[in-house]
């Protein structure tokens, strides 16, 4: 299943960008299939612990949310620092 068909053209193009710019050889759509995954599994994690601590349990929602943030922009901030280290070593090829 692509779970990267949920998410805006715009913003699925990028995302699938950013993720074969920062060097991770996998298809995009399973790298980003096992990030759902492990958000998903944090998330289940989570509720257990928010309704012993009597929190709202929308508190878990909220744990997806940064998870899946988190891991974006990780993958943004490693295809960012690929592309600076490329144009350190080959300066004059990126001003062509």
């Amino acid at each position: 299943m692509n779970t990267l068909k949920f998410y805006p053209k715009a913003l699925r193009e990028t995302y699938e960008k950013n993720i074969l710019m920062s060097g991770i050889s996998k298809d995009p759509s399973k790298y980003h299939n096992k990030i759902i995954l492990i958000s998903i599994i944090i998330f289940i994690l989570s509720l257990p612990v928010f309704f012993f601590l009597k929190l709202n349990l929308l508190f878990s929602l909220l744990v997806l949310i940064l998870v899946n943030l988190f891991f974006y922009f990780r993958i943004s901030l490693n295809a960012t620092n690929r592309l600076k280290r490329m144009e350190n070593v080959f300066p004059d090829v990126i001003s062509l």
